[in-house]
This record gives C-alpha cells, sequence and structure tokens, in this order.
C-alpha cells in the first residue's frame, strides 16, 4: 500500500481528519436543544477542511449548509462575530476561488460564481471584500466584451473606495 505523504514528509492523517468531521456531524444532528447550531458549525468545519485540500465543489456544498443553518440566527463566535456573517464571508471567498478555477473553460460559470461572491460579500457585510466583488466582476465582463456591465460594477467599486478613501483602491 503507498501511504501519501504531505509537504512535511510525514504520512498524511487526512483519514483521520475525514473520520472526526464525520463523527462531529452525527454526533451534531442528534444535539436538539441548540437549534442546529452544532450541526451548522460541524458543516462549516467540513467545508473548510474541504477547502484546504482544494475541494471547493464539494466545500461549497457544506458552506452554503453552514450559511442556511446560521440564517436568522443571532449565533456568534468567541470573539462576538456573527456565525451568519462569518457564513457569508466564507462563501465569498471559495465562490470567489470556484470562479478563478473555471474562468477559462467556462466564463459564464465564472461570473455565476462572482456574482455570488458579490451578494454573500455584501451580506458579510465586509465592504472591502464587497469593493474587489465588484472590481473582479468588472473585469470579467470587460474581458467578455460586456463594456456596459463593467463599467456598472468598476462604478460601484470606485464609489466604494471614494467612500472608505481607499486611495490604493481608486488606482485599480
Amino acid at each position: 500500500a503507498v501511504v501519501s505523504t504531505q509537504s512535511t514528509g510525514f504520512p498524511s492523517d487526512q483519514w483521520l481528519i475525514d473520520h472526526f468531521h464525520d463523527c462531529c456531524m452525527t454526533e451534531s444532528i442528534k444535539v436538539e436543544d441548540d437549534g442546529g447550531r452544532k450541526q451548522a458549525e460541524a458543516n462549516f468545519n467540513i467545508g473548510v477542511a474541504l477547502e484546504k485540500r482544494g475541494d471547493m465543489s464539494k466545500a461549497v456544498e457544506f458552506l452554503e449548509k453552514f450559511y442556511n443553518l446560521s440564517t436568522d440566527q443571532e449565533w456568534q463566535d468567541k470573539t462576538g462575530d456573527s456565525l451568519h456573517d462569518l457564513a457569508a464571508l466564507q462563501l465569498y471567498s471559495t465562490y470567489t476561488s470556484l470562479a478563478e478555477e473555471v474562468y477559462n473553460e467556462a466564463p459564464s460559470t465564472s461570473i455565476e460564481y462572482l456574482k455570488k461572491a458579490y451578494h454573500m460579500a455584501n451580506e458579510g457585510g465586509n465592504r472591502q471584500e464587497a469593493g474587489m466583488a465588484s472590481h473582479r466582476l468588472g473585469n470579467i465582463y470587460e474581458a467578455v466584451g460586456d463594456p456596459e456591465v463593467a463599467t456598472m460594477y468598476h462604478k460601484g467599486y470606485l464609489d466604494r473606495c471614494k467612500r472608505d478613501k481607499d486611495k490604493v483602491g481608486m488606482g485599480k
């Protein structure tokens, strides 16, 4: 049997990580008195682990479940940040990565992922990420030959930069 190794040279413990996450998910479903929070957190952890592994399509499934379970909840993490905002920003990141993966083969699919990323960044309340999502959409619409839509997204990005006094962003 071949033992896969990570860059450290140690045998991979991915099977153990996967087993741990599967057990957490199984147990989280059994918790009935938390409104689904443990299940939401288990979905988040599995999604992030899959994303780190590069399996963005599978990661987005779990992160969307986390997002849906955290909708209309007032859950916060240890620092006081909203878990729903965290879900939105994590999806922003994952959708952006998926858009980059498929851009050369399927620009229209890339645009759809970037629209989702844009929506999530705005919902997550991170103005800088929302601005970057707008900038990326402007760039891709420009690349596919739709200057009117590109201008709309670039203008949105420029307006955010002006509001935030982001001189570096205004220079893009």
